[in-house]
């Protein structure tokens, strides 16, 4: 699992996310970069699994 790197609290699923160009998740209410750096927003189970650099964090198929 991944931890938000501003509130240090672990990701679950459902959670709002914004992926950056430099690959790093952050919940959307915790992200204070600069809009411009925002590469895709979504739910955190939603980035994972539609990027290959987090293959190894997906979560099994049920």
């Amino acid at each position: 699992m991944i931890k938000c790197p501003v509130c240090r609290r672990m990701f679950i699923n459902k959670d709002r996310v914004v992926l950056d160009i430099y690959n790093s998740i952050t919940h959307q209410d915790c992200f204070t970069g600069h809009v411009s750096t925002i590469k895709d927003f979504s739910s955190y189970s939603n980035i994972i699994n539609s990027y290959s650099i987090f293959a190894d964090v997906k979560s099994p198929t049920r």
